[in-house]
């Protein structure tokens, strides 16, 4: 447990701009996918979500350019429902979710100069793997370069937590309910070998 917040602040430290984007995204999927494999983690998922959300904020506006140059002053996005039409929830992200790979990378600096993409070991996602499962995050150039708006996937991640939250409660009911029945069954043997210690005391007294 321990390590897997070490982890996402680490990071968090080696993220810089518009790549608090990428960070943001890979600590939610680590999130989920380390609710996963430990419930326990349920209780800190807030945690990680809540740093996730002020990177999020932090970066520049989600606008998915190609261009890794950050933006000088972000600005909020809009998002108010009187702008939106044919709103429908997002649901069944959680198996798609925890198929995405965060990866290392460095950028083809030499070969794509005019790009001035940063130097140095890089963390995110591969447009094409995410385009499989979150096409309408992914877009394409006029030269058929992907590219990818990390903003639209924050919903997902959303939702994807949210239904690993569920699962973890419906969980917890159930090992409640275990717990339970196994205290009255532990409570019903103490009381049967109760019973046998006296019918044993009584037939030893008639002999």
């Amino acid at each position: 447990m321990k390590k897997l917040f070490n982890l996402i602040l680490k990071l968090g430290r080696d993220q810089r701009s518009q790549d608090m984007v990428e960070y943001a995204l890979v600590a939610g999927f680590i999130a989920v996918a380390g609710g996963a494999i430990l419930p326990g983690i349920s209780d800190n998922i807030s945690i990680i979500f809540s740093k996730m959300g002020s990177l999020v904020s932090d970066a520049a506006g989600g606008s998915g350019s190609l261009s890794p140059s950050p933006s000088p002053s972000p600005s909020p996005v809009p998002s108010d429902r009187r702008y939106k039409r044919d709103v429908v929830p997002v649901s069944s992200t959680l198996d798609r979710v925890l198929k995405l790979e965060g990866v290392y990378y460095h950028w083809k600096r030499d070969e794509f100069q005019e790009m001035n993409f940063p130097d140095g070991q890089q963390i995110g996602l591969i447009a094409q793997d995410v385009e499989r499962l979150f096409p309408e995050a992914v877009g394409t150039t006029e030269d058929e370069y992907k590219t990818l708006e990390y903003a639209q996937l924050v919903p997902v991640l959303i939702e994807a937590i949210k239904t690993q939250q569920q699962i973890i409660e419906t969980q917890n009911v159930e090992l409640r309910k275990m717990r339970s029945e196994g205290e009255n069954l532990s409570r019903r043997l103490e009381n049967l070998e109760k019973r046998i210690d006296v019918r044993t005391s009584d037939t030893d007294a008639l002999h």
